[in-house]
């Protein structure tokens, strides 16, 4: 494909995962998302502030640390002719400490301060000459169909 592409190269496609996975994890630790604006797509962008802003009102704060991206896979690609539409799917393997701890008490409400491997399935969609993260799925909140639903449609975290 990207011989009549340039923007589905796999090395450019891993790079773009790697960087996105590492830059998403250092600004959500930080509570910060304005580095993350050419990582995100709008929709997202705008959903994880809504989510910084409802764990700033109940004193929370998302500690991540010792972060690994074990492994990526793309699983699902969509290329249409109209390369506004292009979209894919990662498999994303990782390993961290995750937890989320009540910043008046310093009681932690939620995770482990040991490290802990997950999956979670990332969509990519093309903004411009580039691809944006536009939503992550636990790797049990979906199914196999949702790699071939080439509808709009797909649920976005």
């Amino acid at each position: 494909m990207d011989d009549l592409d340039q923007s589905w190269n796999q090395d450019q496609l891993d790079q773009r995962i790697e960087e996105t996975y590492y830059s998403v994890q250092k600004a959500w630790s930080k509570k910060d998302l304005s580095t993350l604006q050419k990582y995100l797509s709008p929709p997202l962008y705008d959903r994880w502030l809504i989510k910084l802003s409802f764990m700033d009102l109940r004193h929370e704060e998302n500690v991540l640390k010792n972060i690994q991206l074990l492994d990526h896979k793309i699983v699902s690609v969509h290329d249409f002719q109209e390369n506004e539409k292009d979209s894919f799917w990662v498999y994303i393997k990782g390993k961290m400490i995750d937890y989320t701890v009540d910043m008046e008490t310093r009681e932690i409400k939620e995770g482990s301060t040991k490290p802990s491997e997950f999956i979670e399935y990332w969509r990519f969609l093309r903004n411009k000459d580039t691809f944006v993260l536009d939503s992550i799925a636990q790797k049990e909140d979906k199914s196999l169909d949702v790699f071939t639903d080439f509808s709009e449609n797909n649920p976005s975290e």
